[in-house]
């Protein structure tokens, strides 16, 4: 069979280069495949699992934006009556056999749900696997040291990539073996105590940091929100950096715990936001005068409009703040820390990739598109450009403003780590959507949904002219409070 399989070879050694070829072309044609592998080489599979985020959000954005010029814009556009062209769909009203009421709200209703089951089969499966890998199932260092080489390697750059990667493959691991400073079989009791004493201090100061913002946000925020909200997001991520470091934990948990600090930080700002517009708008609070009339703010006469212009700003002041920070900041401050040893400015201009809050800007900026997407449709357009030059900007940044990692972070553990918080993202701005569509009362003056007392009655009202009674009977039961205590019982 060797023999054969000899001769064969050696028979079509043209259909082999072409294959070689194929499969080179291919690495070319897939989305920064080859500085993704450079990248990891270099700087570590974590840092590279921040880039391989980013392809994942051009992706979701990308069918996002044919899902929406698909079934919303392009038969708005195509209408004969459509009126008030511009970037919100709450503008357009048009009459045709393809009712834009009902994809207007299931598409992206639809979306959401398909995100949130995906980032929740993700998370759930690399909780799984590393469950797995961290018992009796681990791939012991001989093991990557003498079969990891992969030996169809021949052009010289590709091999020292190669040896990058597995040396830095072997970095991450070998601290698992060593003992941190919980260590309950090697430390003493009175260290023990110290650590923890120092830990619990130390998250009762960010949690009253993150108490404190709330009020000072909804004093403010009606006047200033992208600013406020950009300040307070760029100053608090540095202070849990620079306190996470005094509480002794290994590089994983250090990276992990202030992801998930800044990202509640980030979402609260967010719902506060939330809250804030709609106390001013769909009046939570009961108690303006210009409420009493309609169920909203009279002085909104078109308040889906409005809602989708704040989506907007938002979303263009973060991209700016993204670029100015950059230019501004970071590489002015990286290049007077290589003129000048100040400790304020070296600790301003670090020489490492800051992960948390690099995966947080993106994280957040995804939220703010995913909560845009009834009120402001072209959002993913505009994300998608962004994330486009955040890439080559980070890669700029991380190759002339970086120094290799001395902690490096392992690649199955950020992963999980980055869909569970884009997960979180997502569950925040689904709620306010949600009670918007089935609560809030829909502006007379424009929309789609002017003679309804709600967005959600539309549908009600559609799908019982149309569909069979077994049906509706079935989506009753899931729109009823019966189901959501069965679904309680059932994941309890």
């Amino acid at each position: 069979m060797t023999e054969e399989k000899s001769v064969t070879s050696d028979q079509h050694p043209h259909l082999k280069a072409i294959l070689e070829k194929g499969q080179e072309l291919l690495t070319y044609c897939i989305l920064w495949e080859r500085t993704l592998v450079g990248i990891s080489g270099k700087f570590g599979s974590g840092i590279a699992s921040y880039f391989l985020f980013l392809r994942l959000l051009i992706l979701l954005n990308l069918v996002s934006l044919l899902l929406t010029t698909g079934l919303l814009i392009v038969p708005t556009i195509s209408s004969e009556d459509n009126r008030q062209p511009s970037g919100q769909m709450c503008s357009y009203v048009h009459n045709s056999r393809f009712d834009i009421r009902l994809a207007y709200l299931l598409t992206p209703l639809s979306f959401l749900i398909v995100c949130c089951l995906y980032l929740l089969r993700c998370t759930v499966r690399g909780l799984t696997l590393r469950r797995v890998k961290s018992r009796d199932y681990r791939t012991r260092i001989s093991s990557r040291v003498f079969s990891a080489w992969d030996f169809c390697i021949q052009e010289d750059e590709s091999s020292l990539v190669k040896q990058q990667n597995l040396s830095n493959d072997i970095k991450v691991v070998l601290p698992r073996g060593e003992r941190w400073f919980w260590d309950s079989a090697g430390q003493p009791f009175s260290t023990r105590v110290r650590v923890l004493t120092i830990r619990v201090l130390i998250n009762c100061m960010i949690l009253t940091l993150m108490e404190q913002v709330g009020p000072i946000l909804r004093l403010i925020i009606q006047y200033l929100v992208p600013l406020v909200i950009s300040l307070v997001d760029l100053i608090l991520p540095l202070i849990f950096t620079l306190l996470v470091r005094f509480e002794g934990q290994s590089p994983n948990t250090e990276i992990n715990l202030t992801i998930i600090r800044c990202v509640f930080l980030r979402l609260g700002t967010l719902g506060i936001f939330l809250f804030s517009l709609g106390q001013k708008i769909l009046c939570l609070n009961k108690s303006d005068t210009s409420c009493n009339d309609c169920g909203y703010n009279a002085n909104f006469q078109c308040w889906e409009t409005s809602v989708g212009q704040e989506f907007y700003k938002l979303s263009m002041f973060h991209f700016l703040e993204m670029l100015m920070k950059f230019l501004l900041l970071q590489l002015p401050m990286r290049f007077l820390s290589s003129r000048f040893h100040c400790r304020l400015i070296h600790w301003l201009s670090p020489k490492q990739f800051r992960l948390p809050q690099n995966i947080l800007d993106v994280v957040y900026g995804q939220t703010l598109v995913w909560g845009g997407l009834f009120y402001a449709p072209l959002l993913p357009l505009l994300y998608l450009i962004y994330i486009f030059i955040t890439f080559y900007v980070k890669r700029f940044y991380l190759y002339h403003a970086c120094d290799t990692p001395q902690k490096l972070y392992r690649e199955s553990t950020s992963r999980i780590l980055f869909h569970f918080v884009l997960l979180l993202g997502l569950i925040t701005i689904l709620l306010p959507l949600l009670y918007m569509v089935v609560s809030a009362h829909p502006s007379p003056s424009c929309g789609l949904f002017t003679n309804h007392k709600t967005s959600w009655e539309a549908i009600q009202n559609i799908t019982q002219s149309t569909l069979p009674f077994a049906v509706l009977s079935v989506l009753d039961f899931l729109s009823s409070e019966l189901c959501g205590y069965v679904l309680l019982l059932l994941l309890r």
